[in-house]
């Protein structure tokens, strides 16, 4: 595909691929600009389950406007492909850094609250990410975060109900200990570095499962300064 042009775009290189995408690197020949596109993968073309989601990532991620979440530009279907045009994030993954070297705290602590802030816009969106891992959140060379792929509306399953008066954690300090509680337990850190790093964000501390996510990546490059 390298070297063709679908639509307005003439593609340059691949930079990736994964199960519900392959993604190059295009020139919009219109604006003059660079642009990452995203296509179905051949074996889901004619699979209408894959192509709903497709549709659905595209339109999930478009509703919402913040910094660190990458901008799509529009979803198209060209000679029976099916692709996503969006920004394009000079730099590489949260995972790549990770493999690469250590964060000291201060690194982690801010690599955490952009993570922290696109969830929280997206989620008064009412969109939620359908796959959050480090290989799906970007960092440009000037430290800035920016998710990608995998967003949806959010739907009831997303949610879990608690019936009322059986919520053990009902304010903020109550949910705060227990996302302490479990982080010790997942991750081994003592009392001290998990107090220092559930405080970073408000909107953190109301996010269990962000944490644990943290947890698996993030704790692992954690610098101690001492």
């Amino acid at each position: 595909m390298i070297g063709q042009t679908i639509s307005h775009y003439k593609i340059l290189e691949k930079l990736g691929e994964g199960g519900m995408g392959v993604v190059y690197k295009a020139q919009d020949t219109r604006l003059d600009r660079l642009v990452a596109l995203k296509f179905l993968p051949e074996h889901l073309l004619y699979d209408p389950t894959a192509k709903a989601r497709f549709i659905q990532e595209a339109k999930g991620a478009s509703a919402i406007n913040h910094p660190n979440i990458t901008t799509v530009y529009e979803i198209d279907e060209v000679q029976g492909k099916s692709f996503i045009a969006m920004e394009l994030i000079e730099g590489k993954s949260l995972k790549t850094l990770i493999e690469e070297k250590e964060f000291p705290i201060n690194k982690v602590i801010d690599i955490a609250i952009q993570i922290c802030e696109g969830l929280n816009k997206a989620h008064r969106a009412g969109i939620v990410h359908r796959d959050i891992k480090s290989d799906n959140i970007l960092i440009d060379k000037d430290g800035n975060v920016y998710f990608v792929s995998e967003w949806r509306p959010a739907w009831r399953k997303d949610f879990v109900q608690i019936p009322a008066g059986h919520c053990p954690y009902k304010t903020k300090k109550g949910i705060e200990k227990q996302v302490h509680n479990e982080l010790r337990e997942e991750t081994g850190m003592d009392a001290k570095k998990i107090t220092k790093l559930i405080s970073f964000a408000p909107s953190a501390r109301m996010n269990y499962k962000l944490h644990l996510f943290l947890a698996q990546d993030l704790f692992d490059s954690y610098k101690d300064p001492d």
